[in-house]
């Protein structure tokens, strides 16, 4: 067994899918590939609403990558009813005024129009995905995923067993399907269109646009940048997985991801949600649950104070997961002041999520009617964790002269998890990933569990 190798992003505010409208261009494409070669300098003047004032941070951005910035041609955004320099010149276009209402890059002599509504304006990507971005920044994120695969491996290493190896190969298999995959420009260029009109007062509360929106703060709007950090979170996921599983044997920790990843709406998800660090919060959790000692003769404050936190980041994506610390303090009942700091901490974080966001944190994740389908999904898309669980399944049924069952300790905690989140699916499908996940941990737990299980 040690031996044993395992063989888009976004919250859609304002449409259900990503539109297949395509960006118009007057007079043609070409104009605008002229003037993004020439010497012009330019001006970003957005409409007066926040959607195209967002839109113009992220057009500034990449313009300033290839043109200086001046008064030799004007960048307006927007549309006609937004924005009154488009309004002042929009009969030199020949176009009627509704026109503006749609995708549309219009060229004219000193003057540019992005045009479009909330809806679509961010349809106008297009264009300025090919542009060359801040090669720095991604290079060091990059360089950040690289040094971190080098840190676990030397880490995982130091316990003699193969989990550095397999952490390697791992990580090694993830670089070639990043390198494979090609980015999903419009779901980033969406995603980035509603965190900047956020910032700029749109009324929009989703937690992953809210979290994005403060990031943009930092980083610049770049479909390229967000990508690459994207897979550093996935990087990350590897590694923390790794500690899910026994001390001894973390290189099963190593199979438990790529029993996930097996998937094909997992996997289609870590790329696509951009509630990933929900998610990546949860495996923490577990993580920590599964590698420390919570004899009630342990006080465990670290653990539970990084425990708090993490569970809290968790909670503000995924609100069901407020239930892990009653889960905790089920499994692990012996020390009571460690419980209740730890019920404490969550409940105090809860209380801070609700304050900062409303009920616009809650009501995405309200129970819905039952949902059949998702049963036949979970079962298609966790059939392998479910062959997995064969094994130990059997090995009980065979011995259960022999096999005690145990109350308490970690794979306690993640069976108990994962049945819960499994009972929620059907009502919540936004909690699949949570429970594909917390399956194939727990798949990979019973394998190398003993008799007392």
């Amino acid at each position: 067994m040690k031996k044993a190798l395992p063989a888009l992003f976004l919250l859609l505010m304002l449409a259900g899918s990503v539109s297949a409208a395509r960006v118009s261009y007057y007079p043609d494409k070409e104009a605008f590939m002229k003037f993004l070669d020439s010497n012009l300098t330019y001006r970003v003047v957005p409409g007066n609403d926040p959607w195209s004032k967002g839109w113009a941070i992220y057009i500034d951005e990449k313009l300033s990558m290839v043109k200086a910035r001046g008064n030799d041609t004007l960048v307006l955004i927007g549309n006609v009813y937004t924005n009154d320099l488009m309004a002042g010149i929009w009969n030199r276009t020949g176009l009627d005024p509704s026109t503006s209402l749609r995708p549309a890059i219009i060229v004219l002599n000193d003057t540019v129009l992005i045009t479009g509504s909330p809806e679509n304006l961010y349809l106008t990507y297009e264009p300025f995905v090919g542009i060359k971005t801040d090669t720095a920044k991604i290079a060091t994120t990059i360089l950040g995923v690289i040094a971190y695969v080098i840190i676990m491996m030397a880490i995982l290493k130091r316990d003699g067993s193969y989990a550095g190896s397999m952490f390697l190969m791992g990580a090694l298999l993830l670089g070639e399907w990043a390198l494979l995959e090609p980015i999903p420009a419009a779901l980033i260029s969406k995603t980035l269109y509603l965190s900047l009109a956020r910032l700029n007062d749109a009324p929009i509360s989703g937690v992953s646009i809210v979290v994005i929106s403060n990031a943009l703060k930092i980083l610049p709007p770049d479909e390229r940048l967000f990508w690459a950090v994207r897979w550093l979170l996935i990087f990350t996921l590897l590694g923390v997985t790794a500690y899910t599983a026994h001390r001894r044997e973390r290189s099963l920790g190593i199979v438990a991801f790529f029993l996930a990843i097996s998937a094909p709406l997992f996997r289609e998800w870590l790329l696509t949600s951009n509630d990933i660090l929900g998610l990546l919060a949860f495996a923490v959790v577990v993580a920590i649950v599964c590698s420390s000692n919570f004899a009630p003769s342990s006080s465990g404050v670290a653990s539970v104070l990084v425990m708090g936190l993490f569970t809290v980041l968790g909670m503000t994506f995924n609100p069901y997961l407020a239930l892990l610390p009653l889960v905790f303090v089920v499994v692990f009942p012996g020390r009571a002041s460690r419980n209740v700091s730890y019920l404490l901490l969550s409940s105090i974080g809860a209380l801070w999520i609700y304050y900062t966001l409303g009920k616009a944190w809650l009501l995405p994740w309200y129970p819905s009617t039952f949902h059949i389908k998702v049963l036949t999904n979970l079962v298609r898309e966790g059939l392998l964790q479910l062959a997995v669980l064969i094994y130990p399944g059997t090995r009980m049924v065979v011995k259960r002269n022999e096999t005690k069952i145990r109350k308490k300790g970690p794979t306690v905690f993640v069976g108990i998890t994962t049945a819960m989140l499994l009972l929620l699916a059907p009502f919540k499908p936004e909690l699949i990933p949570y429970s594909l996940y917390s399956l194939s941990v727990l798949a990979v737990r019973l394998i190398k569990a003993s008799l007392q299980i």
